[in-house]
């Protein structure tokens, strides 16, 4: 009888408690997911009803976003209850065996659901959200989402999306790797606005397992689609290939960060221009975790931002001079059909010995002998004289109209009209030319804007730092 019980119980150990171990285990991963979701900025998330058997776990996951992150004026918190449900290991069934240590289901509950049957139009037979996942023996886990295509249709107003896939995995080293599939959307308002995006692709890779401040991670994402249209009464735009890649690099100390943004447009068209191979290369260098982290906590209080001492303390702005940071835009560049501009710019605070975060505080001009700003133009010469004729015509026409509203005649034709603004455009040219403001370089004019120690110059010559303040303004 020994002989029979012996491996009885061996089969009973094997089958009975490693459900209960992996489900502990569980427990644990689940938590830690709902860390990194409460770490990322306006979100947090937290379980309730959380019901841990021996075989499974039913659990409510509320994820809940406060809207000023993204609008500070307009702070409310959206709340999102969704039902989970998980299987514990080590035998885990769902269209194939495998070993694990859980599966788990997640959806919306059944009056979210019901809400929005009375709202959406989509295939009842199907669940609107659903999230799939397992976590194998060795803490990695997969993941599956899928949204269902939808319209919606209100007031003359209506919207369609074909729906959402994405999947991907999250290691137990904490790197994050995923991919989507966004379907396409239109909107079609009862005003004859009109806006499509053609279906389009997500794909981000991240390192939680080197996170920093507010979960900001070493990272890659990118996005693609092929095609936008808006039609709304201010204007037509079509665009073409929009691809954007943006990544995120930690420093070594782990105390600064630099997000790098690359967006390209392969053509388009805005009203009546066409464009072709528009490129904006642009990042933010050496952003100090405590200066993120103090914009972050100003986006709880709008009266911050027109207080600069309560959005930085001393301490703050210490870190921050003491290593310097910057906005910077390597490339934009565009081509028109009168010929191409290219341009950069660099705006940077090199790291300061002299000035102090209290100091800035009781003083920001003193920031004006910190800063330095470099900047570089080249233009095709006909699209310079296109731009300049555009702004020229209207400088004029203004002056007209405020003649004519003095009472002073005004006796121009439309073809003396033409002159006057052409022999403008050529004399502003002229003028800017002998001035030094503009370079000629075979079909190109360029300029170099530079300000640094408190002295602004253009191509070398000095610009009063008042009459450039007037220019400005």
């Amino acid at each position: 009888m020994k002989k029979i019980l012996l491996p009885v119980v061996i089969i009973l150990a094997i089958v009975l408690i490693p459900p209960a171990i992996t489900g502990s285990k569980a427990e644990k991963e689940l938590n830690s997911l709902t860390d990194l979701i409460s770490s990322n900025p306006g979100y947090s998330a937290t379980w309730e009803n959380y019901n841990k058997g021996w075989f499974s776990t039913n659990a409510t996951l509320t994820i809940s976003f406060d809207t000023a992150y993204f609008d500070p004026e307009s702070s409310q918190v959206i709340d999102i209850p969704l039902t989970f449900n998980a299987k514990h290991g080590l035998f885990l069934f769902s269209d194939t065996q495998t070993l694990g240590l859980f599966s788990y289901e997640l959806g919306l509950q059944e009056e979210q659901s019901s809400t929005l049957e009375g709202i959406l139009d989509f295939d009842k037979n199907q669940a609107f959200y659903t999230s799939t996942g397992a976590m194998d023996l060795t803490g990695n886990l997969t993941l599956n989402d899928k949204i269902s295509a939808f319209s919606v249709s209100e007031e003359g107003n209506e919207l369609s999306f074909s729906g959402y896939t994405g999947s991907g995995t999250y290691s137990s080293s904490q790197v994050l790797d995923y991919e989507a599939i966004i379907g396409q959307f239109s909107f079609s308002g009862k005003e004859d606005e009109i806006i499509k995006v053609s279906e389009s692709s997500l794909k981000m890779s991240a390192d939680y397992g080197q996170s920093i401040a507010k979960n900001l991670a070493p990272s890659t994402a990118s996005f693609n689609t092929d095609e936008i249209v808006i039609e709304t009464n201010d204007g037509n735009g079509k665009f073409n290939d929009l691809a954007v890649l943006a990544e995120l690099v930690i420093a070594d100390d782990k105390k600064s960060f630099d997000m790098n943004f690359d967006i390209s447009l392969a053509n388009g068209v805005t009203g009546e221009e066409n464009f072709e191979d528009l490129k904006f290369v642009f990042g933010y260098d050496n952003i100090t975790t405590a200066f993120y982290e103090a914009y972050l906590g100003a986006l709880e209080n709008v009266d911050s931002f027109e207080d600069p001492a309560q959005l930085f303390t001393p301490e703050v702005l210490d870190e921050a001079l003491s290593k310097g940071m910057g906005i910077s835009a390597d490339q934009l560049s565009v081509t028109l059909p009168k010929g191409k501009m290219s341009s950069s710019f660099n705006f940077s605070i090199p790291p300061q010995s002299n000035l102090t975060g209290e100091t800035v505080l009781q003083n920001p001009l003193l920031l004006t002998q910190a800063v330095l700003v470099n900047v570089n133009i080249s233009m095709d010469q006909p699209l310079a004289a296109q731009i300049a004729r555009s702004q020229m015509e209207q400088t004029i026409n203004q002056q007209l109209e405020l003649q004519r509203a003095a009472g002073q005649e005004v006796t121009l034709t439309d073809a003396e009209l033409d002159q006057l603004i052409d022999q403008s455009v050529d004399t502003t040219l002229a003028t800017l030319i002998q001035q030094g403001f503009l370079i000629e370089n075979n079909n190109l004019y360029e300029s170099v804007m530079s300000f640094q120690n408190g002295q602004a110059t253009i191509n070398g010559v000095e610009i009063p730092l008042e009459a450039l303040l007037q220019g400005a303004l």
